[in-house]
């Protein structure tokens, strides 16, 4: 049976700007680290002819923004599991409860309009 495995890399970014790649069997593909956008993920994706739709899973390797700047746009589209570290997803939440906090601040008066609207 495992004769018939393989097991294929593909990297979609690799730098400071963003970490991405797919790693992925004949049953099974994830997305390991999501540091680009998700339309420049699934840009990248189509065009090694793979189908976003067609991922497991995404593994986040640590919390750096090149490593999670697409996550939560890519999880929100995808729907499938995401798997990171107790300390990694601590760190991703606080960093996004802070950028929503200095969008807040930044834009009072819709900030106020989404408050009263609940």
């Amino acid at each position: 049976m495992l004769a018939n495995m393989c097991v294929t890399v593909s990297m979609l970014a690799s730098g400071s700007r963003g970490n991405c790649a797919i790693v992925a069997s004949t049953r099974t593909k994830i997305l390991v680290d999501a540091g680009v956008s998700c339309r420049e993920t699934f840009k990248r994706m189509k065009m090694l002819g793979e189908e976003p739709h067609s991922l497991s899973a995404i593994l986040i390797t640590h919390e750096h923004s090149d490593h999670i700047y697409g996550l939560a746009t890519l999880a929100k589209k995808l729907h499938i599991p995401v798997f990171m570290t107790g300390a990694t997803h601590s760190a991703w939440a606080r960093a996004i409860r802070d950028a929503w906090r200095r969008w807040n601040d930044s834009n009072p008066a819709t900030s106020s309009r989404l408050a009263t609207s609940k």
